[in-house]
Order: structure tokens, then C-alpha cells, then sequence
């Protein structure tokens, strides 16, 4: 039968090993996110694919309406050049001017509330897209930071997770 002090001895290097393998694992993290440092470029790159394909769809989408918007901006150009007149107190003579500047202001509202979200939809993808170049293009060194300020092109300060060490973070390149 074990005795209390083999027990507590067993107990001991159980701690040890497990204390000792949890440091090899921290140890190794970094340099297992540094091993697949280069996926981020390739997400970066299939971002980027992806969103010219939907610019693309975007402008196909969006030309005809774009089209149409500016043959009714020149109807109502036209209409607004050849005012209508009446006598006094005789409006209805203009009615069909009236009814006119309607139907042109309701479809250009149509059309517009049409090209808005995809002119918004194409402006946030192009936006996306040249910070998606600005990352690919700057090359960010394991530079020691103490905040995501410190890494100019990673944006991602990542310190050790153990909370023991008191080094400054290493920057890390982020999607």
C-alpha cells in the first residue's frame, strides 16, 4: 500500500509535468502563428478576388440604372426649362406640368433608392480592397510592441498568454 508521502511525491511531478508542458505550448505558440503567417496573405488575396467579383456584379447591376437615371435627370432638365404658365386663378390649365414634375420625381427617386445601396455596397468593397493592398504591401517584422500603435503594419500586438513574463509583445500580421 502507497504511502502519504509517495502519494504527495506522485502528486508533485504531476504538477511539474503538467506545469512543464503548458510552458512548452506557449512557448511554441508563437512560432506555430508565425508558421502560418503566410494563410493571412492568402485570405487577404481570396478577400480581395472575391470582392472584385462582386464590384464587377456591382457595376453590371448598377449601369443600366445609372442609365436610365440620367435620361430622366435630362426629362426633368427639359421639363423645368419650359415652365408652364396660367392666367390668374386658373391653375388646372397647368395640371398636366404639375402631374409631369410628379411622375419625374418619383421615378428618379425609384431609381435612385435603386443605385444608392450598390454605390455604397462598391465604395465600402474599394475601401476594403486598398487597405487589403496596403496590408499585402507592407511587411511587418517581429518587432517587440507593448500596443497595437507599435505595429505599423499588423495593427495586432500580441503578448505571451501566460501573464508571467514581463517581455512586450511581438506584432503579428491579422486579416
Amino acid at each position: 500500500m502507497p504511502n502519504i508521502e509517495t502519494i504527495q511525491q506522485s502528486r508533485s511531478w504531476v504538477t511539474v509535468a503538467a506545469s512543464s508542458l503548458a510552458i512548452i505550448l506557449l512557448l511554441f505558440t508563437p512560432v506555430s502563428a508565425t508558421a502560418q503567417g503566410s494563410n493571412w496573405r492568402v485570405a487577404l488575396q481570396n478577400e480581395k478576388a472575391k470582392n472584385a467579383e462582386r464590384l464587377a456584379a456591382i457595376e453590371l447591376q448598377g449601369a443600366p440604372i445609372a442609365a436610365k437615371l440620367q435620361e430622366v435627370n435630362k426629362e426633368v432638365e427639359r421639363h423645368n426649362t419650359n415652365r408652364c404658365t396660367y392666367p390668374a386663378d386658373q391653375p388646372e390649365v397647368c395640371a398636366w406640368y404639375e402631374n409631369e414634375r410628379v411622375r419625374l420625381d418619383t421615378q428618379t427617386e425609384g431609381l435612385r433608392s435603386q443605385l444608392i445601396p450598390l454605390v455604397e455596397e462598391q465604395e465600402r468593397l474599394q475601401a476594403r480592397n486598398m487597405e487589403i493592398e496596403r496590408r499585402l504591401r507592407c511587411v511587418q517584422l517581429p518587432i517587440p510592441c507593448s500596443s497595437n500603435s507599435d505595429c505599423q503594419c499588423s495593427q495586432s500586438c500580441a503578448a505571451f498568454a501566460d501573464g508571467r513574463r514581463n517581455d512586450p509583445g511581438i506584432c503579428q500580421p491579422r486579416p
